[in-house]
């Protein structure tokens, strides 16, 4: 696919989790030529492999971007018909728009009597958030 610059015939899907730390977002537009495009879209893959969940910052072009920019690159230049020299891509605010969602953005213990009075639950909520990532919504069976 890469040498003849084509979209490829399968895109396999993988069940992984979003990121464990508060995700990178870049302050303006990320221009990513194809060679830096393949390279980070490849760091990713192996930072899944190696640790099962979805980094929250990756090099891109000398650029410290977040995984949302390059994977929303990723698909633009795919969509094309032949892979593009290069992908500008608007920064993506670090977390899908799901994290707005109650369960993600105000995420909280099955029981007050369970938190000490001085329990800060920032860390928890950052998480939860960040777990957007991993959002599928119910689908019914096909029958």
């Amino acid at each position: 696919m890469l040498r003849e610059r084509r979209r490829p015939t399968q895109v396999q899907i993988r069940r992984t989790l979003g990121p464990v730390e508060e995700v990178l977002a870049p302050s303006g537009p990320l221009v990513l030529p194809r060679a830096s495009l393949l390279a980070t879209a490849r760091q990713i893959v192996h930072h899944i492999d190696a640790r099962g969940y979805v980094p929250h910052a990756v090099r891109a072009h000398r650029v410290d971007c977040g995984p949302g920019e390059v994977l929303l690159a990723l698909a633009q230049a795919i969509a094309a018909d032949r892979l593009p020299d290069q992908v500008t891509v608007e920064p993506t605010g670090g977390v899908p728009k799901c994290a707005g969602m109650g369960c993600f953005a105000n995420p909280g213990a099955g029981s007050a009597l369970a938190q000490p009075p001085d329990y800060d639950p920032s860390r928890i909520r950052m998480q939860a958030r960040q777990q957007s990532w991993s959002y599928r919504p119910a689908v019914a069976a096909a029958e």
